[in-house]
């Protein structure tokens, strides 16, 4: 890979994270305005222009950003380099939406954005050829399977226990949110691959459309989950807490799903300060979110 290739991919990068956070920042701005009490929130929100901007933004504009970018660079750097995004959304939340941010949280937030760029230094790069390599491959296929499973089981898990746990009923939401976007990410590599080579095995035409429908499904309902978060707490903390299964599962799919080697010697203790870090960056913006009933 040429190095003008890839600054060009984290340019992109970069740039569909900044996208996604100005979208949030919209979002939360409408659910703030809304009607206390605002009965079939999602039906309301369609009605708002502000707030279907944001979400044309994330679905086309990001969407088409990282496409490209995970063409250039690979599915594994991508989520990292994209929650650099998350100083907009800091910013944004104290200027437009009128929130202010903690000590703690503004720490959190800085930990959460060092890990992600540690996890980022440790170059997991999954590229085009190593999947297609394992595409058909029945070994590959279980554990892809097997990650979807129990990433989906979380998202139910985490739905269970808000109605046992009101206090920490956002901070789930959040989480569940993050779990659909966590599978939805991987999908796109095997669906880019196919595309790319679909001739050879009729796994591959079989592939097409549950990747496609995976894509759309997890990521609608990933969206639709942030938001009703977005009723309970303050964006700027949700999006972080939102982002911990999203910048951890890259370490799975590589490790696991892919059965790839680490590139380098300092590759695993990159990871394992990029964990540290974000980690303690979640008991930091989850705790003062725990403590919030409503933010409007």
């Amino acid at each position: 890979m040429g190095s003008e290739t890839y600054l060009l991919g984290v340019i992109l990068t970069v740039f569909s994270g900044v996208v996604v956070n100005i979208a949030v920042v919209m979002q939360k701005y409408v659910i703030n305005n809304l009607p206390e009490g605002e009965e079939k929130l999602m039906k309301t929100l369609i009605r708002k222009p502000m707030w279907l901007t944001g979400l044309i933004m994330q679905l086309a504009l990001s969407g088409i950003l990282t496409i490209v970018a995970q063409i250039l660079i690979g599915p594994a750097l991508v989520p990292g380099l994209m929650a650099s995004g998350l100083i907009v959304l800091a910013l944004g939340s104290v200027k437009i939406l009128n929130e202010t941010l903690k000590t703690e949280e503004i720490i959190g937030i800085i930990l959460l954005i060092i890990g992600i760029l540690f996890l980022g230094l440790s170059t997991l790069e999954i590229t085009a050829n190593d999947v297609i390599a394992v595409i058909v491959d029945v070994n590959f296929n279980i554990r892809l399977f097997t990650y979807t499973f129990i990433f989906i089981g979380g998202f139910i898990i985490c739905n269970l226990l808000q109605k046992k746990f009101e206090r920490y009923k956002a901070l789930l939401i959040a989480t569940g949110s993050g779990l659909m976007f966590a599978i939805a990410n991987l999908y796109l590599s095997p669906l880019f691959a196919i595309f790319s080579n679909p001739f050879g095995h009729p796994w591959k035409i079989v592939m097409i459309p549950i990747s496609i429908f995976i894509l759309i499904f997890l990521n609608a309902i990933g969206i639709i989950r942030i938001n009703v978060a977005f009723t309970e707490g303050k964006a700027s903390n949700l999006t972080g807490i939102q982002q911990v299964p999203i910048q951890i599962s890259p370490i799975f799919v590589y490790f696991v799903v892919f059965a790839l080697p680490a590139p380098f010697f300092m590759a695993i203790p990159y990871l394992i300060i990029g964990i540290v870090l974000i980690i303690i960056s979640t008991f930091l913006l989850g705790t003062r979110q725990a403590q919030m009933d409503e933010i409007k």
